[in-house]
């Protein structure tokens, strides 16, 4: 996977989700939302608005992209580099992990 497809499918992943949870909170009086959130010291925000404390739910996930790459009728068993043996497939598997970091601000309800 490209990084601007990692980006691009994470960014997307991220909206849909933060989407969906907004509707599923509203019914509860909670919000996420970053209009008029502003810092009002170390640790704590605010929506200037309407003086509601907004929390910052921080997350910090970690991807791993497995890319398996398998080609058959090859000439052995792909180790190290060498292709040895007689067997009939040969596959490679690379692993990327990449973090992801990010913050929603989530006002709860007041009531």
């Amino acid at each position: 996977m490209d990084i601007k497809d990692f980006i691009e499918n994470s960014l997307l992943q991220i909206v849909e989700g933060v989407n969906n949870a907004n509707e599923k909170i509203k019914n509860f009086g909670a919000l996420i939302s970053s209009k008029n959130v502003r810092p009002l010291r170390e640790g704590t925000t605010f929506n200037t608005n309407t003086g509601d404390l907004v929390n910052l739910i921080e997350f910090d996930i970690g991807v791993t992209v497995n890319e398996k790459d398998t080609t058959s009728g090859g000439a052995g068993i792909k180790i190290a580099g060498l292709n040895i043996g007689g067997d009939l497939q040969n596959e490679s598997v690379n692993q990327r992990i990449s973090r992801i970091k990010f913050s929603i601000p989530l006002t709860l309800p007041s009531k």
